[in-house]
């Protein structure tokens, strides 16, 4: 019989010792939360959401910023601290403060440019250099990944996205905003055509040799081409068939649906 009262008065002191424990966690009443969120420039944030949650993730309370950055409410604590507020609005990383109760807190969030780099044809382009500005002082870069993927942290509120990479025409868009921004980049295309010796009348000099030197013009400069010419093959860099009306109106129209806004296309005849 002592060992079992031994054995209910253990229990009933560690009962005890576990419900101290938690009384001394609940910190209960209301309190006032209010501050600003403001980018790492010190550029009010408006339309954020600023909220609170206890440690069992319930929301006690929340408003979304003014114009200037401002947020203010009041919550009623559930007794289950620490709490934690938190600030986030799309294009901004999210910050989290820990807190035990009301008071002031300010914000200040990390901006982002995000997006896809693709192609007329919503082709990924991986490997170009992004560069993202507030006016002419650049905020950051970055190299697109396989998938077209790209990631910037900024300081401040951007103003132009560039994006850099060979072949591909140079891209550069106004902006105003933190978050998504895909960017397109075009390419550069030519159908060159050079006959210097016809099946009727006279033959032409050195249309052979044009069409050679554009070739390799335009292939410096990154263009994909299409070379018709006569029946000389030999004297052309690249030859795509003879230069009959049916071949070159062919290759017209295969470019027009295979090409969209943003890309170069040259047609060259000698």
């Amino acid at each position: 019989m002592k060992r079992n009262v031994n054995r209910n008065f253990m229990f009933f002191v560690l009962l005890a010792i576990f419900i101290g424990t938690m009384t001394l966690t609940h910190v209960k009443g209301a309190e006032t939360f209010s501050g600003y969120v403001k980018d790492k420039s010190n550029n009010a944030i408006s339309g954020a959401s600023v909220y609170l949650m206890d440690s069992l993730l319930n929301i006690l309370g929340s408003d979304t910023t003014s114009s200037n950055g401002y947020y203010s409410f009041s919550a009623t604590l559930s007794g289950y601290s620490p709490y934690f507020l938190f600030a986030s609005k799309t294009g901004y990383e999210t910050d989290i403060k820990t807190v035990t109760g009301g008071g002031r807190n300010d914000f200040n969030l990390y901006g982002y440019v995000n997006g896809f780099v693709k192609d007329t044809q919503d082709n990924t382009i991986s490997g170009a250099l992004v560069r993202v500005y507030h006016n002419s002082e650049l905020l950051g870069s970055t190299t697109s990944q396989g998938n077209g993927y790209y990631y910037i942290q900024i300081e401040n509120t951007p103003t132009k996205l560039t994006a850099i990479r060979d072949p591909y025409i140079d891209s550069s868009k106004l902006i105003s905003t933190c978050g998504t921004h895909n960017i397109i980049m075009g390419r550069r295309y030519s159908i060159i055509v050079g006959i210097s010796d016809y099946f009727f009348g006279s033959d032409l000099k050195y249309c052979d040799e044009d069409a050679t030197e554009w070739y390799n013009q335009l292939d410096d400069l990154g263009y994909i081409s299409e070379v018709y010419g006569d029946k000389h093959e030999e004297n052309y860099p690249k030859y795509d068939g003879k230069a009959t009306e049916s071949n070159v109106r062919s290759a017209i129209q295969s470019l027009a649906t295979t090409t969209g806004s943003g890309d170069c296309v040259c047609f060259i005849f000698s």
